[in-house]
């Protein structure tokens, strides 16, 4: 058995087909289906934009339709983007609730945030485009029924196998990504992630491989050259300080040692919800690091994080993690206000880029440092939902083409 492009694709089509001979069984008409057209754009691209907003955000022209048919969703959004992939874009999700509803199975290109931050993540975050996958999830957190298991509380998560596109790597590579939160006690999160690419032109993707990959076993044998990463969230909110404080931190390790995640980068922030000048307000401040350590050993060091000598960790040239890519380390601050008529969102960050003058980084091939700022207001208008945004990046990125200036953007969506 092996887990090729074309195999992986079979597989997509035979769980789409699957569900809808079962949604067929189980109901009879669809509900009305919903359209949302979205048009804007952005006079030049920045730092963080797809990911803190989406690849599509503030980015071409998209319409995107869903529907429910029983057990079956199906939503489908095809798009003409100005930055990123120049060509049509389509991304879709069809899946099929089973039981209760609580969990799903189902195919798609969909953006995930594996993270206790909003904003970012060290491992799947909304900054490169949506890949194809097939996955299988639970997306209501519930207890285990299992005595001996119950301690862990609440949990949901997801399991997916999918395929990537990037030059830095074999043609019709696979990743699989696991992901399991639990909540012990109240208030606190704890998110466990997992993600590993192999396969691909010249590599093996047989089933031995696939199992040893899902074991953890990949510093030998078929699996040698497979890119593992996987680390660990913890959130905790104290609801008595202001009105509700979250405090969280991710690490993420790009190698393994001992069966545990070494090689560590790491991101932490702090989420205040409180009223500024009387109106409701949110403030983050988060700091990220991807710059790692050379271990005892020898092993790591500057440029490890996304990368290994056969695998990008990237979907169409841009990496899957955080923005900043590898050796970089960043600063910002967030906030949103929450008006009667509209929400008003700005954000000022520090970033050092690069900081080894690596000449193979994806964003500059030289050390680049600066601010980030941006100033952004959203209110319904026409019937629709109006955007603007401000942003001024401080600094050069030539490789990514994200260059020293003011830009500004608007965009308008409309659902019917």
């Amino acid at each position: 058995m092996h887990f090729s492009n074309a195999a992986f694709k079979l597989s997509c089509a035979g769980i789409l087909s699957t569900a809808m001979s079962l949604t067929a069984a189980n109901s009879a008409t669809a509900e009305t289906p919903e359209f949302t057209l979205t048009f804007g754009g952005i006079s030049d691209d920045f730092l963080g934009r797809s990911q803190q907003f989406g690849t599509l955000g503030f980015n071409g022209v998209s319409l995107g339709s869903s529907v429910e048919f029983g057990r079956l969703s199906a939503s489908a959004t095809i798009a003409q983007p100005i930055y990123g992939d120049a060509d049509v874009l389509l991304n879709y999700d069809v899946s099929l609730a089973l039981g209760n509803g609580n969990w799903q199975i189902g195919v798609g290109k969909i953006d995930r945030n594996w993270s206790p931050s909003q904003y970012s993540s060290l491992i799947l975050s909304q900054n490169a485009p949506a890949f194809h996958s097939a996955y299988i999830r639970k997306s209501e957190a519930t207890e285990i029924d299992l005595p001996v298991l119950r301690w862990l509380g609440a949990w949901d998560g997801e399991f997916f196998v999918g395929t990537t596109e990037d030059a830095g790597q074999p043609d019709n590579s696979l990743i699989m990504g696991m992901r399991a939160r639990v909540r012990p006690i109240d208030n606190l999160e704890i998110d466990f992630v997992r993600t590993a690419q192999w396969g691909g032109a010249g590599n093996p993707s047989d089933f031995d491989t696939f199992l040893r990959i899902l074991a953890g076993r990949t510093n030998e044998g078929g699996a040698a050259s497979a890119n593992q990463m996987a680390g660990v969230g913890i959130s905790y909110t104290l609801p008595n300080l202001a009105d509700g404080t979250r405090v969280y931190y991710q690490t993420v390790g790009e190698d393994e040692a001992g069966g545990a995640p070494s090689c560590l980068m790491h991101m932490g922030g702090v989420e205040v919800n409180m009223p500024l000048f009387g109106v409701p307000s949110q403030v983050t401040l988060e700091h990220t690091d991807t710059r790692i350590a050379r271990t005892g050993g020898g092993f790591c060091g500057p440029n490890t994080a996304y990368r290994n000598n056969t695998y990008s960790y990237a979907n169409q040239g841009v990496v899957m993690g955080s923005a900043i890519d590898t050796q970089s380390v960043s600063t910002a601050l967030y906030v949103k206000h929450q008006l009667d008529d509209m929400t008003v969102d700005w954000s000022i960050g520090h970033y050092l880029i690069n900081d080894q003058n690596l000449t193979t980084h994806r964003l500059s091939n030289s050390s680049a440092e600066g601010f980030v700022v941006s100033a952004g207001v959203s209110r319904e208008m026409l019937g629709g939902t109006l955007s603007a945004l401000v942003a001024h990046q401080g600094f050069d990125l030539n490789t990514a083409g994200f260059g020293n200036g003011t830009r500004v953007g608007v965009s308008f969506q409309k659902t019917f």
